[in-house]
């Protein structure tokens, strides 16, 4: 989650936090706030650029998506934003195949598990995303 000027879940009590329209990290931010009883505003978009875009111009505080699509936005555009506290939520990644692919799955799964085994997808995760987004 990136969050300008706030430090802890808690500072959120009563901010306008966003996320995409039913995805899995807006509605685990609404559940966290069920649950915390912290009285966040939740905003929804159809794409994570509006709600960049809403959070440049501070009519928002905070954003919640994955930590690899946000290490992204940080540093490929050099977002003065930041991470706060620990996740919420994690989700793997995972590329979907028609079931009469299960050749290509099984080819794509040996590859990753190469570039996995000799550090490149650490290395490559480091330099596009900002940290290591492999590990859990």
């Amino acid at each position: 989650m990136f969050i300008k000027n706030i430090n802890e879940y808690q500072n959120l009590k009563g901010k306008k936090v966003a996320g995409v329209m039913e995805s899995n990290h807006t509605e685990a931010l609404e559940q966290f706030n069920k649950d915390k009883q912290y009285d966040i505003k939740t905003k929804t978009y159809e794409n994570r650029e509006s709600a960049m875009l809403d959070l440049d111009n501070k009519r928002i505080d905070g954003y919640i998506n994955s930590s690899s699509v946000l290490s992204a936005e940080k540093n490929k555009k050099g977002k003065d934003i930041k991470f706060i506290d620990k996740a919420i939520n994690v989700e793997p990644t995972s590329f979907p195949f028609k079931k009469d692919n299960a050749d290509k799955k099984k080819a794509i799964d040996k590859g990753i598990k190469a570039l996995k085994d000799d550090g490149e997808l650490k290395k490559s995760s480091e330099k596009y995303l900002g940290e290591d987004t492999t590990q859990k």
